[in-house]
């Protein structure tokens, strides 16, 4: 088998897995022949498109959400957007009031969540990175592809930028939380650096 046919087999693989992926946790039917995939991306004169640089997309969307609140500009800019996100995120029990009669109900936290990405102003871009072994498509279109993608799929990634940063700051929270119980109950001080590691 040559590599190029390899590859090709590896391509339709990921594109495959992406569309299973996104089909399943953004409630949409989605086929490799679907027309939300067969939007075209022109860029000096050239035509991609979407199910082209789905693999990119999802490889780099797996690869980096986690992380992606790195792409903001700064540590000002982070750590106000984490304030805000803490306030609005505040106003909705259900996402985080077990006490709560919705607090089970997907529907409305569904609703809940794409209010906060409303709110935020999120479009899920900063879910994204340049992956670098996603190198078959050219790395000056990746933010394009990635607008052109959180365009089609708006829902689905500014909902996930808001939940991933979310439970970032939320795991953030509980770890010095229990470092910090973990010290008192030795006797040892506790660093305030609960401020510092939300930024």
């Amino acid at each position: 088998m040559s590599d190029k046919t390899g590859r090709s087999r590896d391509v339709s693989r990921a594109r495959c897995r992406a569309i299973a992926w996104f089909s399943r946790f953004g409630n949409r039917r989605l086929s490799p022949g679907s027309a939300e995939l067969k939007q075209p991306i022109e860029k000096n004169r050239k035509r991609i498109y979407i199910s082209d640089v789905l693999p990119v997309l999802f490889t780099c969307f797996s690869a980096f959400s986690h992380n992606y609140h790195n792409n903001m500009a700064n540590g000002n800019e982070r750590n106000a957007y984490n304030k805000r996100l803490i306030d609005v995120i505040e106003q909705e029990r259900p996402l985080w009031d077990l006490r709560d009669r919705n607090y089970k109900s997907r529907a409305v936290t569904d609703a809940a969540w794409r209010h906060v990405a409303t709110v935020m102003g999120s479009t899920g871009e900063l879910c994204f990175a340049i992956c670098a072994q996603a190198t078959f498509m050219p790395k000056l279109l990746h933010g394009h592809c990635v607008r052109a993608w959180c365009t089609t799929f708006l829902d689905l990634c500014a909902v996930a930028e808001v939940k991933v940063r979310w439970k970032n700051l939320r795991d953030t929270f509980r770890r010095v939380l229990k470092e910090r119980t973990r010290a008192l109950k030795s006797g040892a001080p506790a660093d305030d650096e609960l401020d510092e590691s939300t930024k």
